[in-house]
């Protein structure tokens, strides 16, 4: 496949598996073919076609808390003619509103065929690391309390005391939570910093700013200062943030980019 189209493969994965722990199953059913497969992290998840996905995977939605996703990284490992197959690993979070609390690690692996033009899913697979998070009774859905969430539950607190200090251009001083800032980049003599809820420009430099912030945030660039927490995914030579910006950094940081956000929550 062409490059336009693995990218498109991989989008797909990350929306299907965020409408899913939405509860939006139609996503999914909407791209696969008839005779797809399925196997799941679950005691009797193993479906040949669309019919026996769609009746397990509804059981699964019934019994499930509404969750998004953290830390995605997706990767497409074979492609070839009209098939390509993308694998991926990510943590799922209960959503503040959801009436329990989960965080897990979960791994993915989803086949795609181009067929009449379309990119359509042949297979999926969905997995859980040994001792990560267990099932109970008869539940489809894992709600227990794994060894992951207490992780994200203790990085929570601790990242909520982590405060810096910045000059904005008009000379105000600034105390701001280290989580809110996305990445920071250099603007001559002076910074942007990206936040959740907007822009703001300071007189730091970003050699200055890289001084001032904790471990968490990473120079992958001479002039990007990113926030590890807040990197959506890597691919390739650029690494997506929240906000959908693309940066780019140097093909020999990749491996060490991929490790930090591997051992964010060990």
């Amino acid at each position: 496949m062409k490059k336009e189209l693995t990218l498109k493969a991989v989008e797909l994965t990350e929306r299907v598996l965020r409408d899913f722990h939405q509860k939006n199953t139609e996503t999914v059913f909407s791209l696969c073919t008839p005779d797809m497969t399925w196997i799941g992290a679950q005691k009797g998840q193993f479906d040949i076609g669309l019919k026996a996905f769609r009746d397990d995977l509804e059981r699964v939605v019934a019994d499930m808390y509404p969750c998004h996703l953290a830390n995605q990284e997706f990767l497409v490992t074979q492609n070839e003619g009209k098939t390509c197959t993308v694998i991926g690993r990510y943590l799922v979070i209960s959503d503040e509103d959801s009436p329990g609390a989960l965080a897990g690690e979960q791994r993915c692996v989803f086949v795609y065929q181009l067929i009449d033009g379309e990119l359509r899913i042949r297979h999926i697979s969905t997995t859980s690391p040994i001792g990560e998070v267990m099932v109970s009774g008869n539940e489809n859905f894992v709600r227990s309390l794994g060894v992951t969430l207490k992780q994200y539950i203790a990085y929570q607190v601790e990242k909520r005391d982590r405060r810096v200090m910045v000059t904005d251009e008009e000379g105000v001083l600034h105390v701001m939570p280290e989580s809110r800032i996305l990445y920071i980049q250099a603007s001559r003599k002076q910074c942007s910093i990206m936040l959740e809820s907007g822009e703001m420009t300071i007189r730091e430099t970003i050699t200055q700013m890289k001084e001032k912030t904790s471990e968490d945030f990473v120079l992958i660039h001479r002039s990007y200062l990113i926030n590890i927490h807040h990197v959506k995914r890597i691919q390739r030579d650029e690494a997506v943030m929240d906000d959908g910006t693309e940066i780019r950094f140097p093909e020999k940081r990749r491996a060490e980019l991929k490790a930090l956000l591997k051992d964010r929550f060990r």
